[in-house]
């Protein structure tokens, strides 16, 4: 296994697997280590390998949002990554990110309660007060 890749070797390396991916291939992290880290023999070599890819993958949900202008994460169960073309595959990343929110909602809006009832910190019900709706849009309210 190589310890330790370079920037250079690891941009390399993204424009490859980007590359697979606009293809519509899925990609699994266990393939990837495979491919580009070589064999491993140790549990630390693994563990480091796979924080590796990890930022890998971090960094291709970065290019795809930010250049394509499109979605990359983890579209089915077996832990495959990559653009959601499928239905199937849409559904199971909608899914996912559904329960990850709403579960954070939950926790978030217990703790609110929680807090309130011990009285740790000065939590008050507020309403938020928003302005009036201006029926305008910019030009015509100039114009006038």
């Amino acid at each position: 296994m190589k310890l330790a890749y370079s920037r250079k070797q690891s941009l390399k390396v993204l424009k490859i697997l980007e590359e697979e991916v606009l293809n519509g291939e899925i990609l699994h992290k266990e393939e990837v280590i495979r491919r580009f880290l070589g064999n491993i023999n140790t549990p630390l070599q693994y563990l480091n390998s796979k924080k590796m890819v990890s930022g890998w993958f971090y960094s291709l949900k970065r290019r795809f949002t930010i250049n394509h202008h499109a979605w990359f994460g983890c579209i089915d169960d077996s832990g495959g990554y990559g653009l959601a073309n499928k239905e199937a595959e849409g559904r199971s990343a909608m899914t996912r990110y559904y329960n990850f929110m709403r579960g954070v909602g939950k926790r978030a809006t217990f703790l609110s309660v929680e807090i309130k009832k011990k009285g740790l910190l000065p939590v008050k019900e507020e309403k938020f007060i928003l302005p009036k709706p201006n029926g305008k849009k910019g030009k015509e309210k100039n114009n006038e």
